[in-house]
C-alpha cells in the first residue's frame, strides 16, 4: 500500500531529511516544521495514490521544497529595525544584506528574462505560494503544463544568475 510505504520511507529517511532542513533554514524550530508540512503534503499527495511513487526521492525534493518556500516567505517580509534588535551582530547583519542583494538580482532577473504569463506564474507560486492547481484554473492551462512553466522559468533564472555569478568573480 502507498500510505505505509510513504509512511516507512518517510521514518527511515528522517535524519537524512533533518540535515537537509537544517542546512537551509536558520533554527532548528523551523526545520522542525519544514519536516511536518513536508509529510504532511506528502501525505495528501501521494498516501492516496494506488500506483508505486518514487518515494524517497519524492520525500527529499518535498522536504527541499518546504525550505526554500519558508524562506522565500521569511525573506518577503519586511526587516525589523535594528533599534528593535539590539543584540543582532554584524555578522547576522553581513549575511541579510547579501540574501537582499541575492534576492533583488534574482528578481531584476526575473523581470528581464521571463515572458510576462512565465513571470507571473512562477511570482504566483514561488512568492504568493499558490497551488499549481489554482494558478492553472486562473490562467486556463492544465496543472502539468503550470507545473512545466515553473520548472524551466526556474532553471532559466538559476542558469542566468549562476553565469552572472561566474562574470563578476576577480
Amino acid at each position: 500500500m502507498p500510505t505505509e510505504l510513504l509512511l516507512r520511507t518517510f521514518i527511515n529517511m528522517r535524519p537524512r531529511l533533518r540535515a537537509i532542513a537544517d542546512r537551509l533554514l536558520q533554527s532548528q524550530e523551523e526545520a522542525d516544521d519544514a519536516l511536518q508540512d513536508a509529510f504532511c503534503r506528502l501525505w495528501d499527495k501521494y498516501g492516496k495514490r494506488n500506483e508505486d511513487i518514487e518515494s524517497e526521492g519524492v520525500a527529499v525534493i518535498t522536504v527541499r521544497n518546504m525550505c526554500l518556500d519558508r524562506l522565500r516567505k521569511s525573506a518577503s517580509r519586511p526587516t525589523s529595525s535594528l533599534d528593535e534588535n539590539d543584540n543582532m551582530d554584524l555578522a547576522d547583519d553581513d549575511d541579510n544584506d547579501s540574501r537582499e542583494e541575492t534576492l533583488e538580482a534574482v528578481n531584476r532577473l526575473i523581470s528581464s528574462l521571463l515572458p510576462e504569463r512565465n513571470r507571473q506564474i512562477l511570482l504566483m507560486r514561488d512568492r504568493d505560494g499558490m497551488e499549481f492547481a489554482e494558478i492553472a484554473e486562473r490562467f486556463g492551462l492544465s496543472e502539468m503544463n503550470v507545473r512545466i512553466i515553473v520548472s524551466r522559468a526556474r532553471k532559466a533564472v538559476r542558469q542566468a544568475y549562476l553565469k552572472q555569478s561566474e562574470n563578476q568573480l576577480p
